[in-house]
């Protein structure tokens, strides 16, 4: 046969060995995976009934609650700033907006509005009112 051959079974070897279960890659450990140092990451406990209230919503309100909770557990504080034109998880300004608003219709954040300035969001707990 040829060397060029894509069928030829010297091919499908791997450095001259035969292709076993003992050479298949296999996983470091069963923990699922962490982040890199450097990375954005999602620090929890999130409340469960909190995001199955947030993904029965409209539009990008889940994604824009899961930059919220990113943001909180990133600053540690259940007060976070929010400039809507650059939120992250392919959320353009106007698509923020909607979504912020229907998350607070929703009762899951309050919300400051001050002219100039970047909003205040607050996280509550599902039920809570400001």
């Amino acid at each position: 046969m040829e060397r060029d051959d894509p069928f030829d079974p010297d091919n499908l070897r791997l450095n001259g060995t035969a292709f076993t279960a003992a050479t298949e890659a296999k996983p470091k450990s069963n923990k699922p995976p962490r982040y890199r140092q450097g990375e954005w990451f999602l620090r929890g406990p999130v409340p469960w009934p909190w995001l199955e209230t947030a993904a029965r919503l409209p539009g990008k309100a889940l994604a824009l609650a899961l930059c919220l909770w990113r943001e909180a557990g990133y600053r540690r504080r259940r007060t976070v700033k929010l400039c809507q034109g650059r939120v992250g998880l392919g959320l353009n300004e106007h698509s923020a907006r909607r979504a912020l608003r229907a998350l607070e219709v929703a009762g899951l954040v309050s919300v400051v509005r001050k002219p100039g300035r970047g909003l205040e969001v607050t996280l509550l707990d599902k039920g809570e009112r400001p």
